[in-house]
């Protein structure tokens, strides 16, 4: 619930902070830089959060199981490793 309310917080503060750098809020206001800083960096937070699942669960078909997996069985963890580096090769087609 936490995290939900963080990741919901930066997404409004992007969209103020991008609101202000297009001057939608304010037309006749001058752009400050820091504004436009604020906006990029939880754009990129976002970006990096969200899209990175999307490409973990669907692009590459990671699960919940295989990563609790990988996570147990620290023994083997290399060899998991391996495994699924050759499932990303595979999915992306750099290996056939």
């Amino acid at each position: 619930m936490l995290g939900q309310l963080f990741w919901a917080g930066v997404a409004i503060l992007c969209a103020v902070a991008f609101a202000i750098v297009t001057g939608a809020l304010k037309p006749d206001e001058q752009i400050n830089a820091l504004w436009l800083v604020v906006a990029a960096a939880c754009f990129y937070a976002l970006a990096y959060r969200f899209y990175g699942r999307f490409l973990a669960r669907r692009v590459v078909g990671l699960s919940v199981e295989l990563l609790e997996q990988l996570g147990q069985a620290r023994e083997v963890h290399l060899a998991r490793l391996f495994q699924v580096f050759e499932r990303i090769q595979v999915r992306v087609g750099v290996v056939k």
